[in-house]
């Protein structure tokens, strides 16, 4: 089953690679948790959002796109139950 649009997948992907810009472990691939806000970087992971509040970098997500997250979220959540 499809979770999401092509359009929701389009945007759900921007909002993930603007959020890895601000992360790089020191190996391996960067991972981005995005529910958490678990981001790696260096050697462990911090909050991308606690991250982005300290640093006054751009915001990863309009709050569009926040809410699509939580649309899709939920949708995922109520055919797993």
């Amino acid at each position: 089953r499809d979770f999401v649009t092509d359009r929701e997948m389009a945007a759900l992907r921007a909002i993930a690679e603007r959020g890895m810009t601000h992360g790089g472990g020191s190996g391996g691939p960067t991972v981005l948790d995005l529910v958490s806000g678990a981001l790696s970087k260096g050697d462990k992971f911090v909050s991308v959002w606690a991250l982005l509040n300290s640093t006054r970098a751009r915001p990863i997500a309009t709050e569009g796109e926040l809410d699509l997250l939580e649309r899709v979220y939920e949708r995922i959540r109520a055919t797993a139950e």
